[in-house]
């Protein structure tokens, strides 16, 4: 079980696939796990040598402190790839993993040889995205019970097709994603709320999707 280490800080990570294969660094959104990449991370490792990881407070990594900042969440990911001795790798994050990999392009650009971003934003008070919300209300009113919590949050996050198509494998989703406690998602939602890259958006010199 290996594990990078930045000042008193442990993360934990997993490499997939081939060593020889392109390096593919996977960063995970709020509250997550790296095994919330599921099935999918296994499906990429067939052609990339695939790095997933757990952001602070979450998994089996070190806890997620209060003042929290997104660029201390980009140094962890940067500690993940020297201790998995990759020089430079492509680099997808989701979500706040989106925010993570943003900060990691412009603190750390040698590192980051194409970037990809998903269903992310470069500023909270220019996206105001409700999501957010969502999430703690979920957690909260589920009293920190996972399994409770994440049956709650994939019912408002998921598509009405999807969760109609398989309920339980749709509620299951974020339990499989070992989604944190309450604590945890309001540290990294502070980090989230004080994010703000758009005026340096233009710095990142990678490749982006």
């Amino acid at each position: 079980m290996p594990f990078a280490s930045r000042g008193r800080h442990s993360i934990h990570y997993e490499l997939l696939g081939n060593e020889a294969a392109p390096p593919l660094l996977l960063i995970m959104g709020l509250a997550l796990s790296g095994r919330g990449w599921g099935k999918l991370a296994d499906v990429l490792s067939r052609r990339f040598r695939v790095v997933v990881f757990d952001n602070r407070g979450t998994g089996r990594s070190g806890k997620a402190r209060l003042g929290l900042r997104m660029r201390d969440l980009a140094d962890d990911a940067a500690a993940v790839l020297d201790a998995a001795g990759i020089g430079k790798a492509d680099v997808f994050g989701i979500s706040m993993g989106g925010m993570i990999a943003q900060e990691l392009a412009l603190r750390h650009p040698e590192r980051v040889r194409r970037l990809a971003l998903g269903a992310t934003f470069a500023s909270y008070w220019r996206s105001r995205k409700p999501t957010l919300g969502v999430v703690l209300a979920g957690l909260a009113a589920s009293l920190g019970a996972a399994s409770n919590a994440a049956a709650r949050i994939s019912r408002l996050l998921l598509s009405e097709k999807f969760y109609a198509a398989d309920p339980a494998r749709a509620r299951n989703l974020l339990v499989e994603g070992e989604l944190a406690g309450l604590r945890c998602a309001f540290v990294q939602m502070g980090a989230i709320i004080r994010h703000a890259t758009q005026r340096k958006l233009g710095g990142i010199r990678s490749p982006t999707l």
